[in-house]
């Protein structure tokens, strides 16, 4: 458990004072979880909108990700509408000790960016993306001006 300590602290110092472009790291307990505000990326529906992901480490951190749920309502297909639960291929899948938090938070991004439709929890939405793109952006848009803004 020290060793996790250790990590999770170098890793929150780091994102801390060094945080990726639209990114600000927060925390009243660091060990325990994180909030995220992730900020739309320009030139995607999500741009001016500002996303809350809380990040919740488990006790064998690293070995197992952390679990990363979007608190802010999103209208995407690898996000669950109710739940904010992440599609688990996104950065589940293939962890390894080694990754850290800034490459999770670069993967959200860059789904926010380019939604993966192949393997969706809403599926729905992962057909409105595929089959009538200005709709989904339509809605993506409405959901960052009721859920999202600042």
């Amino acid at each position: 458990m020290q060793k996790a300590n250790k990590r999770i602290q170098k890793e929150y110092e780091e994102l801390t004072k060094t945080p990726p472009d639209g990114v600000v790291v927060t925390s009243e307990n660091m060990f325990d979880s994180w909030d995220v505000l992730l900020q739309g990326p320009q030139g995607t529906p999500y741009e001016g909108g500002t996303f809350l992901v809380k990040m919740k480490f488990p006790d064998n951190y690293p070995f197992k990700p952390p679990k990363a749920t979007f608190a802010t309502k999103i209208y995407h297909p690898s996000i669950k509408k109710d739940t904010g639960e992440i599609c688990k291929d996104i950065y589940e899948e293939g962890w390894v000790p080694t990754k850290t938090i800034k490459q999770v938070i670069d993967v959200l991004k860059s789904m926010l960016m380019a939604p993966n439709t192949d393997t969706p929890l809403e599926t729905d939405i992962a057909q409105e993306y595929l089959k009538d793109r200005a709709k989904f952006d339509a809605t993506a848009k409405e959901w960052v001006n009721k859920y999202a803004k600042n």
